[in-house]
């Protein structure tokens, strides 16, 4: 801290060039460093020499490399290497497209192949065998006419005739250019030029002026001026009037380090040399000069290219720079001569004052800022007082006086800002680490030092000062504070997040006499006792570090820290409504922060971001150029179907593309050749035939598809670029057919073979069933008789021994001695009731041998007459429903046991139940599972069934279980004590 308290001892070390201060205002604007890309040898996979360079209409760009043609579509690369695999020095491609080019020892054009790519097709063919081929140096489109050149000889390809002519001369040819339709050649030795139009080649005298030994090399025409560049200087014609542009770099000439001047947006010149690049205006200014060191991939500039975005493209010899001068920012920072990261800006008449991390520069319209006084420190906020700086650092408060050109600590306080009040004059607000204070700032000296931390004790990073003085503070600890300053004692509001607020810093904006209160949830105001949420920014809800008031504009800009980078928004104020406003070249915004914003009087923003200095011009506009979509390559497979096709070339062929069931995987690649930040671009896909929507915007290019049903498709994919600007729909109909098992052929093949076999086999089969039918009816009939014979040995032999033993039974009860022996008489009545129920079984048994076929008219008959004989001599009423098929077919097993089950449940009714009522209910079911439906209930006393069936004594019920069990079906008992009985059967 030693080094810093002595600064408040120095003078003035730094003179500043006050003279400059009374120049002419020059924007700043135009020495910005603009958005730099660089493509190097690793990224295009060529040589690291690139010589010249071409765009097609659909927005592809070509550049001559070493290795040959390389092709860029804003995604992917390729390289077409000429038939002597040789360097192409230059190229060009004409308005149908067409591309023609020319280098050591080869010559020719670009022709497409079966795929859609593209392919060097040489003219060397056209020359004589004993014709030495020239290095070709330069190359001239014009017309049908395409123009090689070279020291010794020009050769004229005629596109329609398919002619190649070869024009001569006594002197050497020296450089090839067109002029007023017509082209032209300067001669080394002569100020003459040849007119190569026709086929006279005429040597006409040069109508410019031109000094002894100077020769011309090019021209570049406008509508109202030409640009006339020679081996000594740069011309600017216009009518009479040659005007010598640019004498600052006249040494570049001289010396011939100057390789390609091109003439491109808003008048501007751009001047390749072996020194990097210059950008020049029409009165011969120098207005930016890069290098190397600016973002260049190499100094060494051979051609420069503007594309139809008004990109400049830069050839060099370690590869490409791309330069983005059409977009609204430009970037100030060490290549300017602000080093690190910046932290405030502010205007002092005509000169530019910026505080950084390294300490306060300075630029009045120079090319690089300059330090305002050294030794350099760290400042934080700077305030114009008039005639002095006041400069808030960690080392304390600074004044630096701009006429006695001195700089002086006035307090030690470590400020992180100093705010000057618009009410009460000369006061001044500082907010440091011991709290919040106030002074008064009186011809440079420092009065009424005020300690306002007892008010406000936290930390204040944000301030602003309302219409009659009062401050709205936002602090680290506490969101917000209100100090309303009367005096002698200032009144203190908190709030917090009970009022609406979030609990994070918020920064106070007063926007077109509004406040607004943003944070990192948002942006609010305050509605007399709380804080709400803006409704005209309900929509954005990210981290609003800053809002700037653009006053020659009527707009609002939001600056958000989304990270890793911040974005931009811009709101129209109209009325007292912040309406959204959509200005696409505020996507091209890059900053990973900011600390604030100004906005001068030529309407541009400064920004003091982490990344340097940004500035952005609100009048300025990108080109509203509709990008084209390519169809980069369409894959079936393995195989590479088709590639490099843009959609304004329409449908692919007459036919959909036919994709083989082998290969039933489909991956499409598209591009979109916008190159403000082709990276950026976004895509998205439908596939008729499977998406009912759009996929959503995407930055990947590429879809694919795999397992697709045979069938019809149309794939349709769209592009934008980062602006916003669509492309139009490409539309790719393609076919998947079946595999070889589906195919028609395959299919009638198969089908005479299996009618063939389904005929054979049918005939075979029809012999061996009508056998198996034979047997069957025999076995049958033997069956009958062997039932017959059982049911009639059952009913004459047992039935009539059963019936014996009943009546032998009957006539035994009646003897007095049984009577009076109660243990005979029970084993008497046991004996009956064992008889009479095998009797009954028997029966049972006899009538389902006696049958063939049951149905459950049948069942039904039957049972309603073995249970009405069961209970007709019982108090208990019967009643049964009937609500059968009768025609439903029945086993004659399933009969038997059902009959069983029904017979022993009213059995157990009449014992068990002491029930006065009990009721039968059976019923077909249908549905997904049809069958009977069966249910018996009385009223009897009930019990607990689960008891019941574990009981020992009461296999009856097991044994209905059973029964219905294996007959595949579902018994249940539903009883309670004193709630009767409910047994369900379902089969």
């Amino acid at each position: 801290m030693t080094f810093y308290r002595t600064l408040s001892q120095i003078p003035l070390i730094f003179w500043i060039p006050l003279f400059l201060m009374g120049q002419g205002e020059t924007s700043l604007f135009e020495f910005g460093i603009p958005t730099i890309r660089n493509y190097e040898p690793s990224d295009y996979r060529g040589h690291s020499q690139v010589w010249d360079i071409a765009q097609d209409p659909s927005g592809r760009m070509f550049f001559g490399n070493g290795n040959g043609v390389m092709i860029y579509d804003g995604r992917n690369w390729s390289i077409v290497p000429s038939s002597s695999k040789g360097m192409v020095r230059r190229l060009g491609v004409d308005e149908k497209g067409r591309g023609f080019c020319a280098g050591a020892g080869d010559f020719g054009f670009l022709e497409r192949d079966a795929l859609g790519g593209f392919v060097f097709r040489s003219l060397t063919d056209q020359l004589d065998e004993s014709t030495t081929i020239p290095y070709l140096r330069e190359q001239l489109i014009l017309d049908e006419d395409v123009l090689f050149f070279s020291s010794s000889r020009i050769l004229n390809w005629n596109m329609g005739k398919g002619i190649l002519e070869q024009i001569e001369s006594e002197d050497n040819f020296l450089h090839l250019f067109s002029w007023r339709g017509n082209a032209y050649s300067s001669l080394k030795e002569s100020q003459q030029i040849m007119n190569l139009s026709g086929s006279g080649y005429e040597l006409i005298d040069a109508p410019w002026q031109l000094e002894d030994g100077e020769r011309i090399r090019r021209l570049i025409e406008d509508d109202e001026f030409e640009i006339l560049w020679t081996t000594h200087k740069l011309l600017l014609v216009n009518g009479e009037n040659e005007t010598v542009l640019s004498d600052q770099i006249a040494d570049l000439f001289e010396q011939k380090y100057v390789n390609d001047i091109k003439l491109f947006s808003d008048n501007k010149i751009a001047v390749g040399t072996d020194d990097g690049l210059v950008i020049l205006d029409l009165e011969g200014e120098i207005l930016l000069w890069l290098r190397e060191g600016d973002g260049l991939v190499s100094r060494r500039i051979h051609f420069l290219m503007e594309d139809m975005e008004g990109n400049l493209w830069v050839s060099t010899d370690l590869g490409i720079s791309k330069i983005r001068f059409q977009v609204p920012f430009r970037y100030f920072d060490a290549r300017k001569g602000i080093p690190g990261i910046i932290n405030d800006v502010i205007r002092k008449d005509k000169m530019l004052i910026v505080s950084g991390h390294e300490g306060i520069y300075f630029n009045t319209g120079e090319d690089q800022f300059q330090p305002l006084f050294e030794p350099n420190f760290e400042a934080f906020k700077i305030i114009d007082m008039g005639n002095e700086l006041l400069i808030a650092s960690p080392f304390g408060i600074f004044c630096f006086d701009y006429a006695k050109r001195q700089l002086d600590k006035i307090l030690p306080f470590h400020a992180y800002k100093v705010f000057a009040s618009r009410v009460f004059p000369n006061r001044v607000y500082i907010c440091s680490t011991e709290g919040l204070k106030s002074m008064q700032w009186v011809n440079g000296r420092v009065t009424d030092l005020r300690d306002l931390s007892g008010y406000v004790p936290d930390f204040v990073r944000f301030i602003e000062e309302d219409e009659e003085g009062n401050l709205w503070l936002g602090s680290t600890l506490n969101p917000l504070y209100f100090l309303e300053m009367d005096d002698p004692e200032p009144r203190v509001q908190k709030f917090t997040d009970k009022d609406g607020l979030p609990v994070s810093e918020i920064k106070i904006n007063k926007i077109f006499d509004q406040y607004l209160f943003s944070s990192l949830n948002g942006i609010f105001q305050y509605k007399g006792s709380s804080f709400e949420r803006h409704p005209d920014f309900l929509e954005d809800t990210l981290m609003v570090p800053y809002i700037l008031e653009s006053r020659s504009s009527d707009r609002a800009y939001l600056l958000y820290g989304n990270t890793p980078f911040m974005s931009i928004r811009a709101y129209d104020f109209q009325g007292d409504k912040f309406l959204k406003r959509e200005i696409p070249e505020l996507s091209t915004f890059q900053s990973s922060g900011l600390w604030v914003a100004r906005e001068d009087n030529q309407k541009l923003i400064w920004m003091a971001t982490t990344d340097g200095l940004i500035a952005y011009d609100q009048t300025m506009r990108t080109r509203p150029v509709k990008p084209e979509l390519f169809l980069a390559s369409l894959r079936a497979g393995d195989s590479i179907l088709i590639k490099n096709w843009p959609a304004s070339w329409g449908n692919i062929g007459n036919q959909p593309l036919q994709i083989r069931p082998e290969s039933n995987f489909v991956r499409a690649d598209f591009s979109c050749p916008s190159y403000t930040d082709e990276y950026q671009n976004q895509y998205r896909f439908k596939l008729d035939g499977l998406d009912k929507e759009w996929s959503e915007w995407t930055t990947s290019s590429g879809k694919e598809y795999s397992g697709l049903a045979e069938g019809d498709y149309i794939l349709h994919a769209q592009g934008r670029n980062l602006l916003g600007y669509e492309t139009a729909v490409q539309k790719l109909p393609f076919i998947v057919f079946p595999p070889w098992y589906r195919s028609t052929w395959f299919l009638i093949g198969v089908s005479l073979v299996v009618l063939s076999t389904i005929t054979f086999f049918t005939r075979y089969y029809s012999r061996i069933a009508l056998k198996r039918r034979v047997k069957e009816l025999e076995l049958k009939e033997k069956i009958r008789v062997e039932r017959e014979r059982i049911s009639s040995n059952l009913h004459d032999h047992v039935g009539a021994q059963l019936t014996s033993i009943i009546s032998g039974i009957k006539v035994t009860e009646k003897l007095e001695s049984i009577k009076q022996d109660k243990g005979a008489k029970k084993l008497l009545e046991s004996l009956k009731d064992d008889a009479e129920e095998s009797m009954s079984n028997l029966r049972d048994t006899i009538w389902t041998l006696n049958k063939e076929t049951i149905n459950l008219g049948n069942f039904f008959d039957e049972i309603e007459s073995d249970l009405g004989k069961l209970t007709q001599y019982t108090d208990l009423k019967l009643s049964i429903e009937n609500a059968v098929d009768p025609k439903v077919p029945l086993n004659p097993n399933f009969a038997f046991n059902l009959k069983q089950v029904l017979k022993e449940a009213i059995h157990n009714v009449i014992k068990h139940a002491a029930a006065s009522e009990v009721k039968v209910c059976i019923e077909s079911v249908y549905g997904t599972k049809s069958g009977l439906s069966i249910l018996i209930s009385d009223n009897g006393k009930g019990f607990d069934p689960q008891t019941a069936i574990e009981s020992a004594g009461h296999y009856g019920l097991k044994n209905m279980a059973n029964r219905i069990h294996k007959l595949g079906g579902e018994f249940k008992i539903d009883s309670r004590p004193g709630e009767g009985v409910n047994i369900i059967i379902r089969l």
